[in-house]
């Protein structure tokens, strides 16, 4: 069975992650989406609604799994046996940092590659942080995000 993650804070998770897990789902059999609690970052949500978000946004789905881990990536792939991960790219200028990434977790875990997805291009813009700063100016947000965070938010 193939299996990769996908990895990410996802707060909140958007269209463009999901995208990117449909996609990828039609290359691994079974994708663990990955909610991570990002140790320099205060997280907008707290890590369990992040995770009950990605759970329901993926409820319909069996080949989907959602899990958490508050330590290294390349750690919890190692400890599962997972090989694979997978990186959304929106930009070139995203490529120098997911590089140094993948090359890093390759280094606390031999072996270990990185696949990369380009965003469609009506996601390139696309980042929690833009829908977190709309949210707080009241924008409309419905059409960036998948329904479970529409009805956290109300939009």
């Amino acid at each position: 069975m193939s299996i990769a993650i996908y990895a990410g804070s996802f707060d909140p998770i958007t269209k463009g992650h999901v995208d990117i897990v449909i996609r990828a789902n039609q290359v691994f059999e079974t994708i663990v989406v990955l909610v991570m609690q990002h140790s320099q970052k205060m997280g907008w949500l707290p890590l369990e609604q992040r995770v009950t978000l990605v759970k329901e946004t993926f409820a319909s789905n069996p080949m989907i799994e959602v899990a958490t881990s508050t330590g290294l990536l390349a750690q919890y792939a190692k400890k599962r046996g997972i090989k694979t991960l997978i990186r959304g790219l929106r930009a070139v200028s995203d490529f120098d940092y997911e590089a140094q990434m993948a090359l890093a977790n390759r280094d606390l875990y031999p072996g270990l590659d990185t696949v990369f997805f380009m965003t469609s291009k009506d996601y390139a813009y696309l980042s929690s942080s833009i829908v977190r700063e709309m949210v707080q100016h009241q924008a409309p947000v419905a059409h960036l995000v998948p329904a479970p965070v529409q009805g956290m938010i109300g939009s």
